[in-house]
């Protein structure tokens, strides 16, 4: 009887001791994230050995966009870099928003990646009618590859006016229609600034994107028409069109010939769709140098670039951190034209 106690007593030391351990274990990795964030620990995965997946690039609008066309000439050597296979997706609706959300809904383990297109991206949470609560700030930046400056395009046979400032002398006496894609992002937020020009009449005529666009300059449906530059160099080969100014602070390269707003008018308007890619926020920091590495090393290609610039895209590398500094300038320039060109109201 007293070695029956003396083996229970023996027990229930042992089992007591067990628990003791499995607290302190849990206490310590309790500790290990005090702060409540969601960034990975070490050992969240073994990250080291990535990629050793697929890699899926969400692209947030229809096939054949500028952005689509950029994804599907930069996979492709993104694949032979990184060694597995690069995956586009194609999403459309919510200015973007449904395919940033794909990127959000995913792990944070980098094998999901997207397009961005700002001011867009930003606008589209800034806008208190979307309801949004994510920000640029629920995003891991990789890389910005090219600022794709918007264009004023006019008929060929056009005879009212043939340059910009022609144009806006004849605005103060006429109404001027202006295809542009709808909503706030660069197309948007241009026309704005144009009817803010002292005296002048610009009305936006909502479209879909740029080949609506181009298609109601084309039908006579609009007087003139705003597209990025990448968008617009098939139809000047092709005699469709005549650029007459582009939003830019300089002159671009693709375009050497037009001139700046502010050379036109003395008013310096700027409007771009920069363009660049990122991932979910809190994937692991080895993961996002491998990306980031991997995606600069593809865009410093000869090859690559010279594919990019038959589409007008004249590539010019900003990397993470600059990134970060175009998103904010985004965003606060977003703050300050939402209540004074499209009447948001903000909270303070």
């Amino acid at each position: 009887m007293k070695k029956f106690k003396s083996l229970a007593l023996i027990s229930s030391l042992a089992i007591s001791m067990m628990f003791s351990l499995v607290g302190c274990a849990s206490d310590s990795n309790t500790a290990g994230n005090t702060s409540g964030s969601t960034e990975p620990t070490a050992n969240a995965g073994d990250s080291s050995s990535y990629p050793k997946e697929p890699i899926t690039w969400v692209v947030p609008w229809k096939p054949g966009g500028a952005n689509d066309i950029c994804a599907r000439l930069i996979a492709p050597e993104l694949e032979k870099e990184l060694g597995v296979p690069v995956t586009i997706t194609n999403t459309e609706g919510a200015g973007g928003w449904i395919g940033y959300n794909m990127v959000l809904s995913a792990d944070a383990d980098g094998y999901t990646i997207c397009n961005v297109s700002l001011p867009g991206l930003v606008a589209n949470y800034i806008n208190p009618e979307a309801q949004r609560t994510n920000t640029f700030k629920d995003f891991a930046p990789l890389v910005n590859f090219a600022r794709d400056y918007v264009v004023v395009c006019v008929r060929p046979d056009e005879n009212r006016f043939t340059t910009f400032k022609d144009l806006y002398e004849f605005s103060k006496t006429t109404e001027i229609s202006v295809a542009g894609t709808s909503g706030a992002g660069d197309d948007g937020v241009f026309i704005a600034q144009l009817d803010s020009l002292e005296g002048g009449q610009f009305v936006h005529l909502a479209t879909t994107g740029s080949s609506e666009s181009l298609t109601s300059l084309y039908g006579g449906h609009a007087d003139i028409s705003v597209a990025n530059v990448s968008e617009v160099g098939n139809a000047i080969k092709a005699g469709q069109l005549k650029v007459i100014a582009v939003a830019s602070k300089e002159r671009v390269s693709q375009l050497p010939d037009v001139p700046t707003v502010f050379e036109e008018v003395g008013v310096e308007i700027v409007a771009d769709s920069s363009r660049g890619i990122v991932t979910k926020a809190g994937v692991p920091e080895e993961v996002l140098t491998k990306m980031r590495e991997a995606l600069t090393k593809v865009l410093e290609s000869d090859e690559l670039k010279a594919k990019l610039a038959e589409q007008g895209i004249d590539v010019q590398i900003t990397d993470w951190q600059g990134y970060l500094e175009i998103f904010q300038a985004a965003e606060d320039q977003m703050k300050e034209y939402g209540p004074k060109y499209f009447g948001w109201e903000l909270k303070k």
